[in-house]
């Protein structure tokens, strides 16, 4: 990581190189071909359940709205 060099009165700090670093085309070709989980199935079925439910939550709000005006 880094080593502190004294040479007399001053205090140098030298970082060590790193071994390999890679270009930007090489870490864009790393990162897209790693495989990602395919979740959309998951966000569609959740999203039509959490519809109906607000659905059906909202009808029997109303309903009991319209029951308590009457």
């Amino acid at each position: 990581m880094a080593k502190l060099a004294k040479t007399g009165s001053r205090t140098l700090i030298r970082l060590s190189r790193p071994g390999h670093m890679p270009t930007a085309r090489q870490f864009l070709a790393d990162y897209f071909s790693v495989e990602r989980p395919h979740t959309a199935h998951l966000f569609f079925s959740r999203g039509v359940i959490d519809f109906l439910l607000g659905l059906i939550i909202g009808i029997l709000i109303g309903l009991i709205i319209a029951a308590m005006a009457t």
